[in-house]
């Protein structure tokens, strides 16, 4: 956290003693302002879930000191009038929580949508429903991994989905001499991707029979230009190429799209527990192969489509340092 040249937002993360997180955090403050082009001043609060302590390993293993992830309300309300004093003309949340909403993939060019329906139970839009008028103008969301890019209360929220594959642009447009927001925008999900289906304007994986309707590939423009990989970035990238050459040996074929579920069994998750069985039952002090095994979706991060795999992709669907735990229990008790 020290070598990070952009400091870490979190206005509502308190240690047990209740002190805020910029006291006892490296380079962290619960917001910052900001100024652009023209003199333009841009506030940012930041915000983590509080189901934070309940999903992070860190914590969930008492690796982590207890801290507290307090209520949202009062945090955002009191940045956003220190940041409105210090001239901010604008203030984005900037938020590890986010809004599970029905969202259409297909790419919409500076939109204004209608309000948003269907997420009303989630956390972020009920922190929404509950600021006072003109607290925050916009939201980036997080946490959630599905895309969002709709108004709700006509402040426009913005997510992007994991493994950066899509992306939004929020527009923000401001008076020439007073800076006072007047307008703001939406544009996305933008796929990152070479080419699209014609007729979905993505480029995910589709079953065969998705195909039949999807038209075929096109080559991708974003504003004009074609979407290619950056030289910049390979060449960044170089220097890892040699480290990382062991992971992409190949250890199987995979021939069925693999996903989680949240909430309920898949077989993903089916897989990863016969894997915690097999690793158990190969442990001398086991000896005893389990009766049953249990995981939390959350431990699986991403999608495996049918193709290849390589080690590389055991890492990036369980990148943390989980621990497998055995125990005896009575049938009585489950």
């Amino acid at each position: 956290m020290n070598k990070r040249d952009a400091p870490f937002l979190a206005a509502n993360i308190f240690s047990e003693k209740g002190e805020p997180a910029s006291e006892f955090l490296p380079n962290t403050q619960p917001s910052k302002l900001f100024e652009a082009a023209e003199g333009i001043k841009i506030g940012v609060v930041g915000l983590s879930t509080k189901v934070t302590p309940q999903t992070a390993t860190g914590f969930t293993d008492q690796l982590f000191p207890k801290y507290e992830f307090r209520e949202y309300l009062p945090f955002v309300v009191e940045e956003s009038r220190k940041l409105r004093e210090q001239g901010a003309n604008c203030i984005i949340l900037l938020g590890h929580l986010g809004a599970r909403c029905p969202s259409d993939l297909k790419h919409q060019n500076r939109t204004r949508k209608l309000e948003q329906h269907g997420c009303d139970e989630d956390e972020l839009t009920k922190l929404i429903d509950e600021l006072p008028e003109g607290t925050i103008d916009a939201v980036v969301a997080g946490h959630i991994h599905e895309i969002a890019h709709h108004y709700h209360r006509n402040i426009p929220v913005v997510c992007s989905k994991n493994a950066g594959t899509y992306f939004n642009v929020l527009y923000l447009k401001f008076e020439k001499h007073s800076h006072k927001l007047r307008q703001t925008f939406i544009e996305g999900p933008i796929p990152i991707c070479e080419r699209l289906f014609e007729n979905t304007g993505s480029c995910d994986y589709l079953f065969p029979e998705q195909l039949k309707n999807a038209g075929k590939l096109v080559d991708w423009r974003f504003h004009g230009e074609p979407v290619i990989p950056s030289r910049r970035l390979d060449l960044e990238f170089d220097k890892w190429h040699t480290a990382l050459e062991p992971f992409f040996t190949k250890l199987a074929d995979n021939y069925v799209y693999l996903t989680r579920i949240r909430h309920q069994e898949s077989e993903l998750t089916n897989l990863f527990v016969d894997l915690i069985f097999d690793a158990a039952y190969s442990n001398d002090a086991v000896k005893v192969k389990p009766d049953f095994g249990l995981i939390n979706t959350g431990t699986l991060r991403t999608t495996w489509l049918p193709g290849e795999l390589f080690f590389k992709d055991i890492y990036a669907m369980i990148p943390f340092d989980n621990l497998l735990v055995t125990f005896k229990i009575l049938g009585a008790n489950l």
